[in-house]
């Protein structure tokens, strides 16, 4: 009890100092995407008829007015670190994170007016354990604090990384402002995020079109970021699926807007 009250203490800590240098501010916890809930479902129409709808909760909103504009971000809180690749995006994984994004910009009108889209970003919820050499010139504070700085992709938008990150830094979002003046770090454009809904529009309505025609292959992601996800299935045991079977291959270099992306 001792141990997990002072991991809470640490993590309610960093999230206070976090308000303290962002003007990022939550604007919605557990929010709920459903047809009874906060927000109404993200809806895409098939062509062959029917739609697929996405629901779900999401663990927290932040908004923040830049420049005259307002901006919201999606934050998910994770036990332990989650990396973010668009190539995985583009292949059909980690999506989560993105549709409930869109789902706020195109359906949370009537909660939150007119929003640009910010970035989303993964928080460690648990304090972590860090190891120093005997002599280390860095701190215990200064590994933690690196430690838990948040994953994800953000909004290649200078005002926007400082609205997170006061510093300019990236210590807190993994995006910083270099001497220039240039937003480096896991961000992305206006434009290339619209391309990627796109993209996310385009992969969604593809599965509703294979699950609606019946296709429930056991073709596994394989990649680099995906190497034994079978072994943490939930449906191992009723799978079938035997090891050395085909497995669908990640491309780990896609980019937004390539012909291997086109529908």
């Amino acid at each position: 009890y001792e141990r997990l009250a002072k991991s809470v203490d640490e993590v309610v800590a960093r999230i206070a100092a976090e308000f303290l240098c962002s003007d990022f501010r939550p604007v919605d916890v557990e929010l709920s995407i459903a047809y009874d809930g906060d927000v109404a479902p993200y809806t895409l129409r098939m062509p062959s008829g029917g739609s697929v709808r996405f629901s779900g909760k999401v663990d927290r909103v932040d908004s923040a007015v830049v420049d005259g504009r307002k901006y919201i971000r999606v934050i998910d809180y994770k036990s332990s670190g989650k990396p973010f690749a668009v190539a995985d995006v583009l292949s059909g994984l980690n999506m989560q994170m993105l549709i409930y994004l869109f789902t706020l910009i195109k359906n949370g009108t009537g909660r939150y007016g007119e929003s640009l889209p910010a970035g989303v970003l993964y928080m460690p919820a648990k304090a972590p354990a860090v190891t120093l050499k005997r002599g280390a010139e860095v701190s215990a504070d200064k590994k933690k604090q690196k430690a838990c700085r948040m994953q994800g992709i953000v909004l290649e938008n200078a005002g926007v990384v400082l609205a997170m990150d006061n510093s300019g830094e990236g210590v807190l979002v993994p995006a910083n402002i270099d001497k220039n003046g240039d937003v480096k770090g896991n961000v992305i454009g206006l434009d290339e995020l619209s391309k990627l809904w796109e993209r996310v529009d385009s992969l969604l309505i593809d599965m509703g079109e294979e699950l609606h025609g019946g296709n429930i292959s056991a073709l596994p992601a394989q990649g680099k970021r995906y190497k034994d996800i079978c072994s943490k299935c939930e449906f191992w045991d009723i799978c079938t699926r035997e090891s050395g079977m085909p497995v669908r291959e990640i491309d780990e270099d896609a980019k937004i807007g390539g012909d291997d992306n086109e529908r």
